[in-house]
């Protein structure tokens, strides 16, 4: 790992201090953007820093974003240090639990499931990019009751738009657990469409606030135009939302009643002017990065 990226576990928890005390505020109706505790991943982080985020966790009343079982160089790791599996692993120092959101969550044993289910442990299904590296038991943590929601892993696998994330999910998951045993459906459109609307909520702990429209929930909604040439015949809203729709589809979107894109452009942005500004900018941006990694 360059030097360049790097900390002490003193500097990691101080980071992380900062950046909850700073985000983190439950109680503020009106917030927009909120933080939790995260740590990479097993092969990169100091036991140390794993057991005094499981304390502070509890201490502060906060979640902790991990990556779990993302690799199988993560699943050897694990074993070649403990003698088991990550979740294994995090299940003897004592740190699962319903605070731990654990994004991919792809190579789990059975057990390891098991051990999600028991704990409470959430998790964040990026379909983009778990299927590169192994089929995510998707299909048994729904069948478990474990809180499932989908996730784009950022930028990294070329797209954040969830409708894409969707469609990735089903066919791969359909090729991987229903095709081959002759399983018609392992997971329906309105599946999808509820893991990634309240099943996303449920991972994050925010479901009494967030993923349904219901009264004394925010008033966050996206409209799609069902008349779009791409998107005709609209037989079946549920299929059509998750199957057919894609981001560029959506016409508005408003969060806590506020609308922030009409006619599919930003109200609260000078697109043009951002654009020019990205321009402008990446290049030295990614010269920047490329020192800091060499």
């Amino acid at each position: 790992i360059p030097p360049t990226m790097r900390m002490t576990t003193q500097q990691a928890i101080d980071r992380n201090l900062a950046l909850v005390e700073r985000w983190h505020h439950p109680d503020d109706p009106d917030r927009r953007v909120d933080a939790y505790l995260a740590l990479r991943q097993l092969i990169v982080c100091s036991p140390t820093l794993w057991e005094t985020f499981r304390d502070l966790a509890s201490q502060m009343d906060v979640r902790i974003h991990t990556h779990v079982a993302e690799g199988s160089y993560e699943v050897d790791y694990a074993a070649e240090h403990w003698g088991k599996r990550p979740a294994e692993y995090l299940e003897s120092i004592g740190f699962l639990s319903p605070r731990v959101h654990a994004a991919h969550s792809i190579l789990l044993s059975d057990q390891e499931l098991d051990l999600y289910a028991k704990r409470g442990v959430t998790v964040a299904h990026c379909p983009m990019g778990n299927f590169i590296i192994g089929p995510p038991k998707t299909p048994d943590m729904v069948r478990l009751g474990i809180p499932v929601g989908i996730g784009s892993d950022g930028a990294s696998n070329g797209s954040i738009d969830l409708f894409r994330a969707m469609h990735v999910s089903q066919v791969a998951l359909q090729s991987h657990f229903g095709t081959p045993w002759h399983i018609r459906s392992v997971l329906s459109p309105e599946d999808l469409l509820s893991i990634a609307t309240i099943g996303g909520a449920r991972a994050l702990g925010l479901e009494r606030e967030l993923g349904s429209l219901e009264v004394g929930k925010r008033a966050d909604i996206i409209l799609i135009d069902p008349k779009r040439a791409d998107l005709l015949p609209v037989y079946d809203p549920m299929f059509t939302a998750a199957r057919v729709a894609t981001g560029s589809d959506v016409e508005t979107v408003i969060v806590a009643g506020q609308i922030l894109v009409k006619g599919g452009r930003l109200l609260t942005v000078d697109e043009d002017r951002l654009r020019n500004r990205l321009d402008r900018q990446w290049p030295s941006i990614m010269d920047r990065f490329e020192r800091l990694v060499a």
